[in-house]
């Protein structure tokens, strides 16, 4: 089992730019995800979108859009 999707410890809430990183795509596609309901963002924060690193890793854990 990866330690690092089990550990609470490691959960942080990301920025776009950080989840189009992670994912190897645009910010542009990133909020598309967010914006379709594809991808569950935390909140909205000054007019940006934060997401736990948690919740990202079980979305491509799921295939991402492929699931």
């Amino acid at each position: 089992m990866n330690k690092e999707k089990s550990n609470p410890e490691n959960d942080r809430l990301l920025l776009i730019s950080e989840m189009a990183a992670e994912m190897r795509s645009s910010r542009k596609t990133v909020r598309r995800r967010i914006e379709s309901g594809k991808l569950t963002a935390a909140f909205k924060e000054g007019g940006r979108w934060l997401i736990w690193r948690s919740k990202l890793l079980a979305y491509l854990g799921a295939g991402g859009d492929r699931a």
